[in-house]
Formats: C-alpha cells, sequence, structure tokens
C-alpha cells in the first residue's frame, strides 16, 4: 500500500496484455467484419432502401432479409440473383457474392499489399476525386484481408492498426459521397479497433469524422456541438464572455 506510483509502473508494464484488451480485439476482430454479408448491407444502403423495400420485391419476410446481412443465413442461388438485379449490383460485386458467405479474400483490387504500398506513398486507397462505384466491394475485401491479420495477433499490432486505417477510410469516402449515415456506423468499428497503449494516427482522424457524421445526421451530438459554436459566435459578437 506505500508503494508510490513510480515504483508500481514498472511492474504494470511487464504485463503484456491484461484479459480486458484481449477480449477487446476478439470480440472485434471476430465479427461479420470484411463477410459478403456486409456487401449485401452496403448495397442496400447504398440504394437508399429499407430492409421492408428487399422484403417486398423478394417476397420474403423482412427478417429473412435481416437474417442475410447479419450473417445468420444466406439467400437462394434465385434470391441472390433478383437481389442483385434489384440492387443494380455491379458485375464484380456479382461475381464475388457468388462465391457464397465465406469471407471476401485475396483476388480482389486492391490487394492489402497495394494499400500499405499506398498508404506510405500515396495517393490515399479509397478516396478519390470521382465516384467508385466499387467502393464498398475494395473497402470490404480489403477490411476481410486485415481482419485475418489482426486475429494472428495476441496484442494489438500492424495488423490492428491496417485494420483501423482501412475502416476510417472507408467511413471518410462514405462521407464524402453523401452517405453519412453508414460512414458514422464504420467509423465507430473503427474507433472500437484495439490500439494499444499509444493510439494509432487513424484513431484521432476516425474522431474528427465520427464528429462531422454526427452534424450530418443531425444526431444528439452534432446539435449539441452546434448550438454551443452559434452561442459562442453571438457572445464574440457582442464581446460577452460565454457562460461557463
Amino acid at each position: 500500500m506505500g508503494v508510490s506510483k513510480e515504483d508500481r509502473q514498472p511492474y504494470f508494464d511487464a504485463i503484456p496484455c491484461t484479459r480486458f484488451v484481449t477480449y477487446q480485439a476478439d470480440a472485434v476482430t471476430s465479427n461479420q467484419s470484411g463477410s459478403p454479408h456486409q456487401l449485401l448491407r452496403a448495397m442496400r444502403s447504398r440504394r437508399q432502401l429499407a430492409q421492408e423495400d428487399i422484403a417486398a420485391n423478394l417476397q420474403v419476410s423482412k427478417a429473412a432479409v435481416s437474417q442475410w446481412e447479419r450473417g445468420d443465413a444466406w439467400p437462394s442461388a434465385h434470391h441472390l440473383h433478383a437481389l442483385c438485379y434489384f440492387l443494380k449490383a455491379a458485375p464484380e460485386e456479382v461475381l464475388a457474392l457468388s462465391r457464397g458467405p465465406a469471407r471476401l479474400g485475396p483476388g480482389t483490387h486492391p490487394s492489402l499489399e497495394s494499400f500499405e504500398h499506398h498508404l506510405e506513398n500515396g495517393p490515399r486507397p479509397l478516396l478519390r476525386s470521382t465516384p467508385n462505384p466499387l467502393l464498398d466491394l475494395e473497402a470490404i475485401s480489403l477490411e476481410s484481408e486485415a481482419t485475418l491479420l489482426a486475429n494472428r495477433e495476441s496484442v494489438p499490432g500492424p495488423g490492428h492498426e491496417v485494420l483501423g486505417e482501412i475502416r476510417a477510410m472507408y467511413s471518410q469516402a462514405l462521407l464524402m459521397w453523401g452517405r453519412p449515415a453508414e460512414a458514422k456506423r464504420v467509423v465507430r468499428c473503427a474507433l472500437e479497433v484495439p490500439t494499444g497503449k499509444t493510439p494509432a494516427c487513424y484513431y484521432y482522424r476516425a474522431k474528427v469524422i465520427d464528429a462531422q457524421c454526427a452534424f450530418a445526421t443531425g444526431s444528439t451530438y452534432g446539435r449539441r456541438h452546434r448550438r454551443c459554436s452559434s452561442t459562442t459566435r453571438h457572445d464574440m459578437r457582442t464581446h460577452r464572455r460565454p457562460p461557463p
């Protein structure tokens, strides 16, 4: 009890990873990240359709559509063909989905190696000046490869950092092309990736994107900060200090 903080710190530093951090790493990287089920949801959201719209067109229940997107079930060949036709899926997306509910693995463009190369040397992948019809497929495929890499790490390392970077960049691209609700969901997943003692660079950019999504979607966070900002601007004009 009489040991100082400085004397206790070396013992805490010697602990490789707490059970909580290990549990969090498993929880983040063992979900449906980078799966065709995620691509189905992205294709629907891209068309600004609800699950009820899909269910009515395919003549199935809303619960069935929800199971397809959660990963609890996979549509039959007939329903998958009708779904791709209704959502105007790109040929590359149809080919990826026709492989079944397995993870979207290597073979799609760009690869994880090219992503890391462009991340270091530019231009930044997934962020283009023109709309990319294959944005969802490319990002989810990269996320699938990065998830497998992160799952091989017992503690947060380069694999987790690449996974967080992909999710942050994907959310930024979604926000850029007018899909703030999806961007908010993806960036929250980026913020949940364990980063160890020192947060990676993508973490701070993801916090900014999260705030931008809150403004764009009109959430409570965004409304509160808009109100505070307007109050501050009014006080600056009237030369009054804002209330504490």
